[in-house]
Parts: C-alpha cells; structure tokens; sequence
C-alpha cells in the first residue's frame, strides 16, 4: 500500500483528466502524444506546470472546440510572486460553491443553511455590506475595522442566524476579540466558524473558539482551483476533497514525496475544468501530509498543515536567502495578548516585527523582542502598530518582504 493512502477511483479521476488533456489541449497534445502511442503516457512524464508556464502558453491550455471569450480571467493577486491569470468555465462558480459547501458537511452545516462571510475589504454599495444574489450568502467587510465596525457586523450577524461564520481568519479574530472584551454572545443557531485564504494562527483558533464556542473549520484552496482540503470536527489534519483535485507533494527536485511529516510544494491537478485544464500545477504552497488515520475515521490523504508559500523567502546578515516558515513565529504565536502580528524586511538581515496588542494586554513589547530573539542573522526591531499592513484585498499576510540579496 503507497501512502499517502487514496479513494479507490482517485487513479481513474486523474486518467481521465490525463486521457482528455493529451488528446484535445494543445499544450498537453504536443508535448504528452508522442509518448501516449501506447496509451496514456505516464505520469511522471507529466512535467510540473509553474505560473509563469500557465502565462507562456496562454490559449494552448484551452481545450479544442471551447470559445475562449466563453471563458471567465481570474487574475491572482501577486502578492507571492509575479500575478498570472487563468481561464475558467461557465460551471466553475457553481461547482466551486458546491464543493466549498459540503466541506462544512462534517460540521453540520446543510447546503442551504444560511452563511455568513467576513473580510477586511470593503463590499457592497456601502463598503460594509452586501447580500449575494445568487446565494443569499450575507458578506461583511470595510476599509477599517474598527471597534464601532465591529460592533455593527456583530448585530448584523445576530440577525442573520447563519450555521456558517466563515472568512479571513485576522478579520474573524479581531470581531472575536471584541465579543470577548464586551462580553458579546454568538449568533443564534451558529454551528461552525470557518476560515480560508490566510494561515490560520493557534492563537487566532483560540479567541474563535472562546467567542463563538462552536468547531472551527480551516478550508484550504487557491485561486487555480487544482486542490481543495478542509478540516473536520476532530481538527486532526485537512481532509483532500479527491473529487476536486489530485494532489501531491514535491521536494525541491520536483521529486515525488510519499512519506508523512516531511515538508514539500503542494502540486495539484483539477478534475473540474476540462476547458482549460492544469495538470500537476505548482501551487507554491508548502504542506506536508498527515501520518495516520484520522480519529473521525474517514479515510483518504491528508495534509497535516499547510506551511505557507514556496516564494516566501527572507535574506540574513549574510545575504543568503532563508525560507520563511512557522519557526520564525511559533514562539510569537504562543504570546497571550497577541492580536495579530506581521514580519516585514525592507533590508537583508533586518526584520521588522509588527505586532497589534489586545487592549489592557499582559504581554509587552519585551516578551515579543524573546520570542523572536532565537532569529539568528536577523536584528530584529518590534513595533507596536494599530493594524498590519494588508494587500488590494484585505489579506493579511504573515510576511511582507521585498529585499534583494547583497
């Protein structure tokens, strides 16, 4: 038995997408039909596809007989490295919603229950407010989430009664923060909070947890739509949606990793759109897989955490490029008091470290200088900042980092 351990039909799902892509994808057709005279070439010739490969070959990548202007361009952000944009099909926002809907499942969160979602980007006429035509979902956001802001998501989201509280987890945790210094109650009728598009932080699950005191599920996907995993209520690794993606991991060779608890480049292969298909794309994501069964027994892979991005790279006194990871700020993390917190370098082997503190917080800016003291090459300064810094849609990224190695 090969590990990670997959569905019985997972091999058959990425035949398939395979079988389609050599035959009626240009880009694929020229580069896999000479070696499929046989049949299907195998899949390790398949090569790695990268973003800039995506950009390179532009409309090889649209299957024959597709109206390219049928298509929707979804831009990623580039906030990891230069933007790229990709091609989707008229069904992927159904099928996406779909299969973001029954990761909840687990959670007890029934397709058509009411959601709610909240960011830290303006949505809506208004900036704060929008209800989505097509779902009912209601979204919350603004420029600045302040306290007053906040206190006006809380009675909105009361109103509401969603089953699902989803969004970034730093816009989630700041209205957990204020629910708990106000002494603030759930919604009624809430079942899970959720959160995507940022690493969620241990701290940032506690406050939710105490806020709320519901499961909390940690979704896991990119804007390439090539994998999907999600938590579940026994919070024992993410669950690969298999009827979404294939997924694997890869070291820095490209190789393939079949080991738990070693660190590789999450790589994906989406089985849903066969317009413009990507085959074993980079994600630049870093995760590595869960050893183990899970201890709510579904079976199939799991990514034991995803680790943050390939690209995500700092440059020492030395002007050697290190990777960033979890290392650099589990100690922070652990901090009681820590709101949020952000590693900025402007020059190679300084880091600037911004942290928001709770209001009347125990910890103080010395206990944030200790937890970062063990960043050898690195001078390290902390600052006391009101928010972090956040990209044209409201992420907050862990790092924001621009130097150039000396």
């Amino acid at each position: 038995m090969t590990f990670p351990e997959r569905a019985p039909d997972s091999e058959e799902r990425r035949a398939a997408v395979l079988s389609h892509a050599v035959r009626h994808v240009p880009h694929y057709r020229d580069l896999l039909g000479p070696t499929s005279s046989q049949g299907l070439p195998r899949w390790d010739l398949v090569p790695l596809l990268t973003r800039e490969g995506v950009d390179s070959e532009g409309a090889r990548l649209v299957a024959d007989g597709v109206d390219e202007t049928s298509l929707r361009a979804v831009r990623t952000g580039g906030t990891t490295g230069r933007p790229a944009t990709f091609l989707r099909d008229p069904d992927d926002g159904r099928r996406e919603l779909a299969h973001v809907r029954d990761a909840w499942r687990p959670f007890g969160v029934a397709v058509d229950d009411p959601v709610a979602v909240f960011v830290a980007r303006p949505v809506g006429a208004e900036g704060e407010l929008h209800v989505a035509p097509s779902t009912g979902d209601l979204w919350l956001g603004g420029v600045r989430l302040s306290d007053d802001v906040l206190r006006r998501h809380h009675e909105r989201l009361v109103a509401h009664r969603p089953a699902l509280l989803r969004g970034y987890p730093s816009a989630l945790a700041l209205l957990a923060d204020l629910m708990l210094r106000e002494g603030r109650p759930a919604p009624p009728g809430l079942r899970a909070t959720g959160s995507s598009s940022e690493v969620l932080l241990p701290h940032q699950r506690e406050a939710l947890r105490a806020a709320f005191g519901v499961p909390h599920a940690n979704l896991y996907g990119q804007t390439e739509h090539v994998a999907l995993a999600c938590t579940c209520p026994a919070e024992d690794g993410l669950h690969v949606d298999e009827t979404y993606g294939y997924v694997e991991l890869v070291d820095d060779d490209g190789d393939v990793i079949t080991e738990p608890d070693v660190v590789g480049e999450i790589v994906g292969t989406g089985l849903g759109n066969l317009a413009a298909p990507l085959l074993r794309y980079r994600t630049g994501d870093r995760g590595r897989w869960a050893p183990g069964a899970c201890a709510c027994g579904r079976a199939g892979p799991r990514l034991d955490r995803v680790e943050g991005r390939v690209r995500d790279v700092v440059i020492d006194a030395e002007g050697t490029s290190r990777l960033f990871g979890p290392w650099f700020y589990e100690k922070l993390a652990a901090l009681s008091g820590v709101r949020a917190f952000q590693f900025v370098q402007r020059r190679p082997g300084e880091l600037d470290v911004d942290v928001v503190l709770v209001p009347a917080a125990v910890v103080e800016v010395t206990d944030v200088e200790s937890a970062v003291s063990h960043l050898a090459g690195f001078t390290t300064r902390v600052r006391r900042v009101s928010d972090v810094a956040r990209t044209s849609v409201g992420k907050a990224p862990i790092l924001v980092s621009r130097p150039t190695a000396v």
